[in-house]
């Protein structure tokens, strides 16, 4: 997306409160979900519900990691037995024991009758083993985000997975996609409806509108609206000066992301897993003899599914899109399935540089090349526990600069 009107985060001119809050709630949630395991590790006694909070919880983290690089991890929610300033942990130590709570999680994960989580599940309605293919493809996804800087362990928990799918089965199909669901009343209206009823933040973003458009992607027509103008389909440059441009040149959130106060957040995807599949064949690694293209292809299928577009026929074999072995494509098109789920997108270009973005023209820091690489730390962090911080500002530059995540090797960044 890119913001048309009240504009400052698209430029980086972050407010302290939105990042208070953020790094607040995420360990809120953090916290409680820890409750939770402690519970039903005890006299709670349902497996389940352990589980589905070790799932949720490495879900959090993995997201906060990718926002700050080093988080409190082994000391966060252990307020109650007197932890008030956790120590922070390195981005490599949280992957590699994320990867084993939910390797746990899955494990844990128990049909049974007597463990009926019940239908107030608001993700997926009680259904035990749409739980276990989300921490499985979790674990999927932090093994793929670290595999250029950890190949060695990325391939083994990608191959254990993809080569016993009896104990470890992943999403592969729409009907597995974990999506929040919201309502149709106030406050549990779909964030982009409850926005829309006020105000008009969001344009499309050039770079992802000119990309579908170069091929011919019926997907435009579902993520996009046209410009009132002239009806025609057209982006905002990301973080551009205000006046630069037209309110009613710019296309909008597609109806069905925006129009919809019942809408979805998605956590994770189907078509996203089938990509991860298609990186892993890439690279060489046992999927299970399915290969780069099958997977790529079958990415590409489940994500025009998604949308009720059936199969994608023609634009397989479309320029840039027909499979010519090059990993970039691979990339790109699971850049573009993971519209309205930021975080991920933000994080996998990170990874890739695919595509190549630029940096925000409006924005008020100089010299950089390429979007943020990471979240500014909260003041109230600096504030309330700047012994522990402290040794984690080394290299930061401009907030947003300077430290690189650890598994981002790109080169020729700043």
């Amino acid at each position: 997306l890119g913001k048309i009107q009240y504009i400052d985060e698209a430029a980086y001119r972050f407010r302290e409160g939105v990042v208070n809050n953020l790094w607040y709630y995420t360990y809120v949630n953090v916290n409680d979900l820890q409750i939770v395991i402690n519970k039903e590790s005890g006299e709670g006694g349902n497996p389940n519900y352990q589980a589905m909070a070790m799932t949720l919880r490495a879900y959090i983290l993995h997201l906060a990691t990718d926002r700050w690089k080093a988080i409190p991890y082994s000391e966060a929610g252990q307020g109650s037995g007197g932890i008030t300033n956790p120590a922070y942990d390195e981005q490599e130590s949280i992957y590699l024991d994320l990867l084993d709570q939910l390797k746990q999680a899955n494990a844990l994960f128990n049909p049974a009758a007597t463990y009926a989580i019940g239908s107030n599940d608001v993700l997926y309605g009680g259904n035990v083993m749409k739980w276990k293919r989300l921490a499985n493809s979790l674990r999927m996804r932090l093994a793929t985000r670290m595999s250029n800087v950890s190949p060695g362990v990325a391939k083994t928990h990608i191959e254990e997975i993809l080569g016993d799918p009896g104990t470890y089965p992943i999403m592969t199909a729409n009907a597995d996609n974990a999506y929040l669901v919201w309502q149709t009343s106030s406050p549990y209206q779909e964030p982009w409806f409850a926005d829309k009823l006020a105000r008009d933040d969001h344009g499309m973003c050039i770079t992802f509108i000119d990309i579908l458009k170069d091929f011919n992607d019926p997907r435009l027509a579902v993520f996009a609206k046209p410009a009132t103008f002239d009806g025609e389909y057209r982006g905002v440059i990301s973080g551009a000066m205000p006046g630069s441009y037209t309110l009613s040149h710019i296309s909008r959130i597609g109806s069905i992301f925006r129009d919809e106060a019942d809408g979805f957040t998605p956590i994770m995807r189907a078509a996203e897993v089938h990509f991860m599949i298609a990186e892993a064949a890439f690279r060489g690694w046992n999927t299970g003899g399915l290969s780069a293209q099958q997977a790529y292809e079958n990415g590409i299928t489940t994500s025009f599914e998604e949308y009720d577009l059936g199969a994608p026929g023609e634009y397989l074999s479309g320029a840039g899109v027909a499979w010519n072995n090059d990993v970039n494509q691979i990339h790109l098109q699971k850049w573009i399935c993971l519209f309205k789920n930021g975080n991920e997108a933000w994080a996998e270009n990170r990874r890739t540089d695919v595509p190549q973005l630029g940096h925000a023209p409006y924005s008020p820091y100089t010299g950089h090349n390429r979007p943020p690489f990471r979240y500014p730390y909260p003041v109230d962090e600096l504030n309330l526990n700047s012994a522990n911080i402290e040794p984690h500002l080394s290299g930061i530059i401009d907030q947003f600069w300077g430290q690189k995540m650890w598994w981002d090797t790109r080169t020729g960044v700043n």
